[in-house]
């Protein structure tokens, strides 16, 4: 097979549109693609495919990074709710909106809420306890993180095996040709055309 035939076919599109949730910026995508393919210097279609599960585990990490400050709040929230819950008669609605006041913005409801949180003696601990998601968002951060170092010591493993097989393909051609045949003798290796005789001793 021949170098152009190893080469990848850029101008097909084998693995489909990048994930990309809606807001999500496609041309950043792009360009981090971009870097990991300047890194790897995909030379095969396992090398493009490398290039873009990389790029996919490293743009999903970055993602839940984004979202673990959103997510942490939301889960404090809905935690802080059912801990509220009791003290209006069990009316989660009224729950949610107390704890809201404790999340929100504005100064004077937040210490209102505090208040509240403080005289039924509601600490901080308890709403961590009483959030088992803060956990599974904190796993799959690094789930996809330790993913991504997997891969990339996968694809380091295979290039160095791949560079290998190449040296020895190169060591094997490159051997120097001779124009005479050899044969084996007792003294040693010696031209075809060349006889040794032995006198007597």
């Amino acid at each position: 097979m021949s170098d152009e035939q190893n080469e990848p076919n850029e101008s097909v599109d084998f693995f489909g549109p990048p994930p990309l949730l809606r807001g999500e910026d496609e041309a950043l995508y792009k360009a981090l693609l971009s870097e990991v393919e300047r890194m790897i210097e995909p030379k095969t279609i396992l090398d493009r495919m490398d290039a873009r599960d990389i790029t996919d585990k490293i743009w999903e990490a970055q993602r839940y990074k984004r979202l673990e400050p959103r997510l942490i709040e939301s889960a404090s929230v809905s935690a802080l709710a059912h801990l509220l819950a009791p003290v209006f008669g069990l009316d989660h609605v009224r729950g949610f909106e107390a704890a809201n006041m404790y999340y929100g913005q504005d100064s004077l409801q937040r210490n209102v809420a505090a208040d509240l949180l403080s005289h039924h003696k509601i600490t901080d601990e308890m709403i961590l306890a009483k959030s088992s998601a803060l956990e599974r968002i904190d796993k799959l951060v690094t789930t996809r993180e330790k993913s991504r170092n997997n891969f990339f010591k996968y694809h380091q493993r295979r290039r160095e095996s791949e560079a290998k097989l190449a040296n020895i393909e190169e060591a094997k051609t490159s051997r120097p040709a001779t124009d005479k045949a050899y044969r084996i003798k007792s003294e040693g290796i010696l031209p075809a055309n060349i006889d040794i005789h032995h006198g007597d001793r």
